[in-house]
C-alpha cells in the first residue's frame, strides 16, 4: 500500500481513474474550493450501470492509496452511497453517485433526457468532469422549490445569482417561473427571505401540470415508505452500569465520526419492555438527511466484560446490535464504543476489495432508479 493521501488527492486519483475506465459522470457539488479544498462529500450523476463500475473503482483505488476500508449502501433517495475510509479511521471521503430523477416535493425537475445531459458534463474543474448546469439545478433550483435558502448568499451562489449559460432558460422558466426568476435576481438573502412564498412556486407548477404533481407526490411518498423500511437508523443498544458515561461518549464521539459520514443520536433506554420495542421499532428509527444514522440506546446493567452481538433486526421489532460495556474511564468508555460502533457498521455495511469478486451493487427489491 502506498502513502497515505489525504482525502482532496484521494479524490483527485479517484476521477483520473474514472476517466481512464470510460465512467460516464458528473460533479454536482462538492468541487467549490478546489484546489485547496473539496466539500465534504461529492455528489456525482452517473449511469446506473456505470454507478456499479465506479464504486468498484473507486474502493479499489482507494485501498492503494491508503483507505482500505468503505462502507456502501443503496439510499432510496436514489444514489449509491458510498464513504472511503482512511487507515487511521480519523478521515472519510462519502461520494454520492445519484441514479435517480430529481424531485421537489410536488415537481419532478428531471426527465431523463435532462439527467443524461448531465451526466454528460459541460466543463470541468482539475480532473473533474463536472456540470455547471447540474451544480445550478441541484443548489438553486431545488433549494428554491425546497425552501433551502440557507444555499444562497455564499461565496459559490451570492446574490444576485448569476444564471450559468449552460442552463436553458426556456426550461427554467417552466420549472420556477417568472417569480423563480425575481428571486434569484434578489440584491441579498435578506430580501429573498422576505419575498419568498414556497406555495406561490410550487402551486405555480402544480397549477400548470396537475397529473405531473400528483405522480410526483406519488413517488414521494413511495420513496418515503422505502426509505422508512431500508434506510432508517440502525439501532445499538448499549448495556453498561454507566448510561450517563455512554451518553458523553456518544457527544464526544459525534463531530469525530461524523468526519467518517456516521451520524449518532443518544436516547435511553425505559424501564418497561413494551415502550422498549416500540422504541426500536419506530422513535429511534430517524430517516438519515445523506449520513449512516446511527442510534446508540444505553440500557442499564450490570456488565462485567464487554462483548457484541446482533440482534434480529426491524423486522422483529428489535435492535440491529446489542453490545456491553462494563464501567470505566470516560476515555476507555469512549474508544471502547467507538469501536463497537465501527465493527457493527463494518459488518453491516462494509465493501470489500472489487478485484477478488463480482462486485455488484444491487439494488433492494422494488425501487426505481
Amino acid at each position: 500500500m502506498s502513502e497515505t493521501m489525504s482525502r482532496l488527492r484521494l479524490a483527485e486519483e479517484i476521477a483520473g481513474a474514472f476517466e481512464r475506465e470510460g465512467i460516464h459522470y458528473a460533479v454536482v457539488h462538492g468541487t467549490h474550493g478546489y484546489p485547496k479544498k473539496i466539500g465534504r462529500d461529492l455528489d456525482l450523476v452517473v449511469t446506473l450501470e456505470d454507478a456499479r463500475k465506479a464504486i468498484c473503482l473507486a474502493v479499489d483505488k482507494a485501498a492503494q492509496c491508503g483507505y482500505p476500508k468503505a462502507i456502501s449502501r443503496w439510499s432510496h433517495w436514489g444514489i449509491y452511497q458510498l464513504c472511503l475510509i482512511r487507515e487511521d479511521e480519523r478521515e472519510g471521503l462519502p461520494l454520492d453517485f445519484c441514479v435517480g430523477l430529481w424531485r421537489a416535493k410536488w415537481i419532478q425537475v428531471l426527465s431523463s433526457d435532462l439527467m443524461r445531459r448531465l451526466i454528460e458534463g459541460d466543463g470541468a474543474i482539475g480532473p473533474f468532469r463536472v456540470s455547471k448546469e447540474g451544480i445550478f439545478i441541484k443548489t438553486c433550483v431545488r433549494g428554491l422549490l425546497c425552501g433551502d435558502l440557507s444555499r444562497f448568499g455564499g461565496d459559490e451562489f451570492p446574490m444576485p445569482v448569476a444564471i450559468p449559460e449552460q442552463v436553458d432558460r426556456k426550461w427554467l422558466l417552466g420549472v420556477i417561473g417568472r417569480t423563480g426568476f425575481s428571486l434569484l435576481a434578489s440584491s441579498s438573502v435578506g430580501q429573498l427571505e422576505a419575498r419568498y412564498s414556497l406555495w406561490g412556486l410550487q402551486g405555480r407548477w402544480i397549477a400548470r401540470h396537475p397529473i405531473g404533481a400528483l405522480k410526483s407526490v406519488a413517488q414521494s411518498i413511495f420513496c418515503r415508505i422505502q426509505r422508512a423500511a431500508f434506510d432508517a437508523a440502525d439501532v445499538i443498544v448499549v448495556e453498561t452500569p454507566r448510561p450517563d458515561a455512554v451518553r458523553q461518549a456518544v457527544e464526544e464521539l459525534k463531530s469525530e465520526l461524523k468526519k467518517l459520514f456516521l451520524e449518532l443520536s443518544y436516547f435511553e433506554a425505559p424501564k418497561n419492555g413494551i415502550a422498549m420495542r416500540l422504541g426500536v421499532a419506530f422513535v429511534w428509527r430517524r430517516l438519515p438527511i445523506s449520513e449512516f444514522s446511527l442510534s446508540v440506546v444505553a440500557k442499564k446493567a450490570n456488565v462485567s466484560q464487554g462483548k457484541i452481538w446482533s440482534g434480529k433486526g426491524r423486522k422483529f421489532l428489535d435492535a440491529e446490535c446489542y453490545c456491553a460495556l462494563p464501567d470505566s474511564d470516560a476515555e476507555t468508555m469512549r474508544e471502547q464504543l467507538r469501536r463497537s460502533l465501527l465493527d457493527f457498521v463494518y459488518a453491516r455495511h462494509g465493501v470489500g476489495s472489487c478485484k477478488s469478486s463480482k462486485g455488484t451493487f444491487e439494488q433492494p427489491a422494488g425501487s426505481r432508479p
